[in-house]
């Protein structure tokens, strides 16, 4: 869809120095000439409420998993109209911004802009293009703050930002194109996603065989995993609240320690780095809530621990890589309660029932089983890496459309049917600005 693309026939000098060439019939203008900061404020709160993300831009809040900062009341909050860019104050150096498709309501913390009465805009080309690392760049050089995590853009700063303008309707065929080309790139990945489950699925049954080899079905105990059908002499069959207890990420104590780059471990593993840490490894965490709430996380070392994981606290002297591999095997996620977005608990956990080896045994049956996935890990690191790849070349593409390097006006557009553009990282996924604030 994109080989046959080309550079447009003539360019000229932007005037600006980081933003170079741009197509000669393009205009460039500071961004208050088309938008405008407004203030406008909800009555009774009721409107949809609406966060502002770096990887998705504008989207109902009920799509995300936030399960922080719910007010009682949403009454005062800033509304925002479709077609209005909004701007994560606090966030915005990482590009948590975006143009919404929705009416609803923000936080105060946010900026609110509204395109100029007459202002011919298509508010998905400039979601695009200002959530771009060109822009991203710009928005770091006119923020003010002390440390990148205390940065802060503020609304002269931004409506004094050169902004590129394409004729109205160049950017929508622009918008057409991006549209039918990241519904195919989604499409790709879901598949790479789908090989990823089922090499995910051969992963447990060859750990499965190793941790549960010799069995036979005489545990009186329900509620357990399938994957053992004996009791060999030694092991046991126990609750898990018998042999571990939990805690909730954010109620772990901060500790003093000041450091750059302490990784933050959201429900689905690392969600961004911070200055700090509230506790340190070898620890394992489970993911609390989300459609993969349940997965384990070995960790060695210090970590900002989020609400979005509970701590795993041993009661008995244990091989971490062994209970980590059991923990694996109980599929925690099959008990997840059905709220907002499935959800376990510290009792969840402690309901679980598992085979058990003996602890002279554990090390050596942990690496065994470890060695026997390992080709399957292979596997699983190759596809993750080219949905790397995959996301890495669409970034580029769109930053080259929207910015004029590419023209896409004779392009053709396939018609894609059926497809939400549903974004490459799943709707349970915390962002990192929203595991930052817990920890700003």
């Amino acid at each position: 869809m994109s080989a046959a693309l080309k550079p447009y026939p003539e360019y000229r000098d932007s005037g600006v120095d980081w933003l170079g060439q741009v197509p000669s019939h393009w205009i460039v203008d500071r961004a208050k000439a088309q938008f405008r900061e407004v203030d406008e404020r909800s009555k009774a709160g009721d409107e949809e409420l609406l966060s502002v993300s770096h990887k998705t831009g504008v989207t109902p809040r009920r799509f995300k998993t936030i399960t922080m900062f719910q007010a009682e009341s949403y009454a005062g909050y800033k509304l925002a109209r479709s077609a209005d860019l909004v701007v994560n104050t606090m966030w915005a150096w990482m590009a948590a911004l975006g143009v919404s498709q929705h009416d609803g309501i923000v936080s105060n913390a946010y900026g609110v802009y509204r395109p100029r009465e007459g202002a011919e805009m298509d508010g998905r080309y400039y979601d695009r293009l200002l959530r771009t690392e060109m822009y991203r760049a710009e928005y770091v050089r006119r923020s003010t703050g002390i440390t990148t995590s205390r940065l802060r853009l503020y609304p002269p700063k931004l409506l004094a930002m050169p902004l590129i303008q394409p004729p109205p309707e160049e950017q929508r065929r622009i918008a057409d194109f991006l549209d039918a080309y990241t519904a195919q790139v989604h499409r790709l990945i879901a598949a790479k996603r789908r090989t990823i489950a089922l090499w995910n699925e051969a992963r447990l049954a060859k750990i499965a065989f190793v941790l549960g080899a010799g069995s036979a079905a005489d545990a009186e105990l329900t509620g357990g995993p399938e994957w053992w059908s004996s009791v060999p002499d030694g092991w046991s069959v126990a609750r898990l609240r018998s042999l571990l207890r939990t805690k909730s990420g954010d109620m772990i104590d901060g500790v003093d320690e000041v450091a750059e780059g302490i990784p933050i471990y959201g429900g689905n593993g690392i969600r961004g780095y911070a200055p700090k840490a509230n506790t340190t490894g070898p620890i394992l965490l489970l993911g609390r809530v989300g459609a993969k709430c349940g997965c384990v996380h070995f960790v060695d070392g210090p970590l900002w621990a989020s609400e979005h994981a509970l701590r795993v606290y041993p009661k008995i002297d244990f091989d971490l890589q062994y209970l980590r591999l059991i923990l694996e095997l109980t599929d925690l996620n099959r008990y997840a309660i059905s709220t907002a977005q499935p959800l376990i608990t510290g009792r969840i956990v402690g309901e679980q029932s598992t085979l058990l080896a003996p602890r002279n045994l554990q090390q050596g049956l942990a690496a065994q089983a470890i060695a026997q996935a390992a080709e399957v890990d292979d596997a699983i690191a190759k596809l993750l890496a080219e949905i790397d790849l995959i996301l890495e070349y669409r970034d580029s593409l769109i930053a080259a459309v929207v910015t004029g390097r590419l023209d896409v006006r004779d392009a053709a557009i396939p018609v894609v049917k059926g497809d939400d553009l549903a974004t490459d990282t799943a709707t349970d996924d915390e962002d990192m600005e929203d595991a930052l604030d817990a920890v700003d």
